[in-house]
Formats: structure tokens, sequence, C-alpha cells
């Protein structure tokens, strides 16, 4: 297929002003209400072909010493052309433009059962497995 593929960094300032597409995304893939995390986001990086968000995540930071990466997903018939490596590579870039070191960057990979790949994706793409604990509240 021929198409420009045009990967866009939306400051939070920027969020608000293009909701609609994100939201168009986000909200098909996460439960209602996620409005709020979209628009409480620092950056959100998408691919977008046409005005049309065809891959995203968001990222949460202090903008000095680390960096979250979440919600990251590609459209699955868009997965297997590089889409995912250039967000990835584009989400860097913006951190390292804050000044936050590559040792800050972080993400969670969850491998549900059918998505083991993404361990392997998020590897590939430069990122490190550690075996810390992960641990989460629920008092």
């Amino acid at each position: 297929m021929d198409y420009l593929i045009d990967i866009k960094v939306f400051h939070d300032s920027e969020i608000g002003d293009n909701k609609d597409i994100l939201f168009d995304f986000f909200l098909s893939k996460y439960p209602s209400g996620y409005e709020k995390a979209v628009l409480n986001s620092n950056y959100i990086i998408a691919a977008i072909i046409n005005g049309k968000v065809i891959g995203a995540l968001r990222i949460i930071t202090d903008e000095w010493r680390f960096a979250l990466i979440v919600d990251f997903v590609v459209e699955e018939d868009m997965r297997g052309q590089g889409i995912g490596g250039r967000i990835i590579k584009t989400a860097i870039d913006a951190c390292r433009d804050t000044g936050i070191v590559d040792a800050n960057i972080r993400l969670f990979a969850d491998p549900t059962p059918g998505k083991e790949w993404l361990v392997g994706f998020y590897e590939r793409v430069g990122f490190i497995k550690h075996t810390a604990t992960a641990m989460s509240y629920k008092g």
C-alpha cells in the first residue's frame, strides 16, 4: 500500500486541541472514562494516516528524572510494517529532548496469553527486561 504515515508528538498543551482524533483511537481500545487519562498525558505519540490515528502511546513524565510509556497500541492490520518501532523511537527522542536519560525510560510489558510477542518486540527496539518485581497497591 502507498500511504504517508506521519508520526506526531502531541505535547500536553496540544492534546486538548487534538482530542477528537485521539479519543477516536484510544476510546476504541479502552473503557469509557478513558478521556481523563488521554487529557492528563504529558505526551502522546501517534502514527497518523489521512487524519486517522493508527497507532499511539502515552507518556507520563516529570520531564527530569523519569518517563513511563503506557497504553501503546498499533492497529492489528497495520502491525509488522515498522510503525510500532517508529512510534517508540519518536517517544524515546521526545524523552531525551526533555533531558531524561535512557535508564529512566520505563514501560511494563504484560504478556497476556496470545501476546507473548510483546516482550520480544520491546527488546528489539532497545528495552532490557528486568527481573524486578512489579507491585500494585490493592488497599
